[in-house]
């Protein structure tokens, strides 16, 4: 579904520029989406990395049976979890396709299901109503409401039909959230009605959000009665995922990691729980299909792969070509164990200098959610040269580089650089 899901997303994208604009930010979705999924398979699919793994889980448990302590603290965590996945086998497909990702890339529905719970939610009182509509969240949602943005109602329809098509294919058709949902209706032609919706007046949304559920209950707009129609069965798939899947799991990964610190000590990072942590490593490429992938890339490479689908530089980069240094360091690829959420984050040298920011990881680092593999698995930095030649160079932004590095500024002269530079980097003389 994925592929399909991409391969029509671009045809979208090809029927006109604008349509291209619209599309390319999920084009680039569905792509890190596939990435991360065949990461994922390859890792769980490599039999010696699992067979190590499950020597080590059976080296704990072993270790846990041998201790009373270790016994009474982690109870029964790993029946539990067994338990949870046996729920997850019926829980996860309704949970995925009518809550976390209903409506996937509709802003219309983003709308009206804000619409519909919120009318509910705020008759709760606070710590009873769901997280997204708790008087410290609310002002996202009031303000995305009262936003005016424009909407494509052929885009709308294609996302809406994809959603559509992909539930029908995965769940039972007789399920009752699935003869709500569709209620006998063929999922493109309910993509069209809906795309017809009138939410993408800010004044509408703004009318029914004051008027709460009187106006929700009397609306006769088509996306307001479908989100109505089976919110319900939605609102139960996430109470039954997060109940009996989703805190089971949670509550036992605790007591198993306790069980794993008591038996390995300071051998194990500390767990994650977004405190600050370190990972070291070395700067250093890997060996794959019989060739070495060099640790770095240079300057002078980016405009080698320019031109390319998808990968065409702006004009500030393009005028700037002959003022760059096509050997400064681009890329730096590290073997520092870091996933999904590491992006921000300083690369630094054994000095304690920073000599680059964490944005990547190649495709070997996607296993990095389940193991680490020193030989393989590599984070990719932006180098502090490339940061600093492009704000330099590129963008004639001196003075921010200078507090970067420290050095006070001199009144005005970002402006002045900037106007120096304006036909060289095409920059605008704005921070």
């Amino acid at each position: 579904m994925l592929n399909e899901a991409r391969r029509r997303v671009g045809a979208f994208a090809r029927t006109s520029p604008d349509h291209e604009r619209l599309a390319e930010p999920a084009l680039q979705s569905l792509d890190n989406a596939a990435k991360a999924f065949d990461g994922w398979l390859r890792a769980l699919r490599d039999t010696e990395q699992f067979a190590h793994i499950t020597a080590r889980e059976a080296d704990l448990q072993e270790r846990v049976h041998r201790n009373r302590a270790a016994q009474r603290d982690i109870g029964a965590a790993w029946a539990d979890v067994a338990h949870a996945e046996a729920v997850n086998t019926t829980a996860f497909l309704p949970y995925q396709y009518l809550e976390l990702r209903a409506g996937e890339r509709s802003q219309l529905f983003a709308w009206a299901r804000d619409i519909v719970r919120g009318a509910a939610e705020r008759d709760k009182p606070d710590a009873a109503r769901l997280p997204r509509y708790r008087s410290d969240r609310l002002w996202a949602v009031t303000r995305s409401l009262r936003a005016d943005a424009a909407v494509d109602p052929a885009w709308e329809a294609l996302n809406l039909q994809l959603w559509l098509e992909s539930m029908r294919a995965q769940m039972p058709v007789r399920s009752v959230a699935v003869q709500h949902l569709l209620a006998g209706a063929d999922a493109a032609i309910l993509a069209q009605q809906l795309s017809q919706s009138r939410l993408a007046d800010s004044a509408l949304r703004q009318q029914l959000w004051d008027g709460g559920a009187a106006a929700v209950a009397a609306s006769d707009d088509p996306m307001i009665r479908f989100v109505r129609r089976w919110d319900d069965d939605a609102r139960a798939a996430r109470l039954r995922y997060d109940t009996l899947v989703a805190a089971p799991i949670a509550r036992a990964r605790e007591r198993i990691a306790q069980a794993r610190f008591r038996a390995f000590g300071t051998d194990l990072y500390p767990d994650a729980t977004f405190s600050p942590r370190l990972s070291y490593g070395r700067i250093e490429g890997w060996s794959e299909a019989g060739a070495v992938v060099a640790p770095f890339t240079r300057l002078g490479d980016l405009y080698a792969h320019a031109g390319a689908p998808r990968r065409a530089l702006t004009p500030a980069w393009t005028n700037a070509h002959a003022h760059l240094d096509a050997h400064a360091l681009l890329n730096i690829a590290t073997s520092t164990d870091a996933i999904g959420g590491s992006s921000g984050s300083a690369l630094l040298d054994r000095s304690g200098q920073m000599i680059g920011v964490v944005f990547d990881g190649n495709a070997h680092s996607l296993g990095g959610e389940f193991y680490y593999d020193g030989a393989l698995n590599r984070s990719v930095s932006v180098s502090s040269q490339a940061i600093a030649a492009s704000l330099r160079d590129v963008y004639g932004m001196s003075d921010l580089l200078a507090e970067l590095q420290g050095v006070r500024p001199t009144p005005h002269s970002e402006t002045q650089q900037c106007e120096r530079g304006r036909q060289r980097s095409g920059c605008t003389g704005r921070r």
